[in-house]
């Protein structure tokens, strides 16, 4: 095939591309001014939004706000609203699985970049996750940000903008299905919102924790030049694989 074919064919592939992504912004620009993306769920898999390869999540746990982490080792998608979770949690040196359920109920809009070719949506719902033991069951409500790029068709978590951090995360509890007691579990990928923290939170501005919590799982957070600060600094240890 000589070389102006070549070009011909690839001004057609450009062109094609260029109307997809222009389609989708129309779209888009469609969809801003309704209250629910039902749309956007109904043709993607929002499973990215919830799920990290490599890290996972980390809460306060109960009355004294233990350090708690969350991780998520797999999250299917079910129907539209609904995705399977299967996970691990760490408390006091414990590890426990358990498996369960995100639904989503509402989407809303946030942001859209025509620049970037990226839409911002918030997701919220409900999770219920039971522990593999059957002695204990986390659930709540939760609010998740994610970023739709149409550039690649891509979904990712919108935890590497720092102003959105603090606005998502899920607040629930943990019950003892023995005896029904109901323990406090609010967890997040970098922190969660101050109102759910009470004293926790110094204020300020700053992640920086009370450090009168420092001995109930956060003295790690006490090792490094941020003294108090409860940003994820395990998040990557791994905790969750077999040692």
């Amino acid at each position: 095939m000589n070389k102006s074919k070549l070009l011909i064919i690839g001004l057609i592939l450009l062109s094609l591309m260029g109307k997809a992504q222009k389609d989708t912004e129309n779209s888009i620009e469609k969809w801003k001014n309704q209250s629910d993306y039902i749309e956007f769920l109904n043709n993607n898999d929002v499973s990215p939004a919830f799920f990290y390869n490599d890290a996972s999540y980390l809460g306060m746990f109960g009355e004294n706000k233990y350090k708690i982490n969350i991780r998520f080792d797999k999250v299917s998608k079910i129907s539209d609203e609904n995705y399977s979770v299967i996970g691990k949690s760490r408390l006091k040196g414990k590890i426990v699985g358990f498996t369960g359920e995100i639904n989503i109920e509402h989407v809303e809009f946030n942001n859209i970049d025509i620049d970037s070719k990226e839409l911002w949506l918030v997701l919220i719902g409900t999770y219920k996750f039971l522990e593999d033991d059957k002695n204990g069951l986390f659930h709540g409500s939760y609010r998740r940000y994610l970023i739709y790029s149409w550039k690649d068709n891509s979904i990712i978590t919108a935890d590497s903008h720092i102003e959105l951090s603090d606005l998502e995360g899920y607040a629930g509890t943990w019950e003892s299905v023995v005896s029904g007691k109901v323990y406090s579990c609010h967890f997040g990928f970098n922190r969660y919102s101050e109102e759910l923290g009470g004293d926790f939170d110094n204020r300020g501005g700053e992640p920086l924790m009370n450090s009168k919590y420092k001995k109930f799982g956060w003295s790690s957070h006490f090792a490094t030049e941020y003294l108090g600060s409860y940003g994820n600094v395990d998040r990557y240890d791994k905790w969750w694989l077999e040692k």
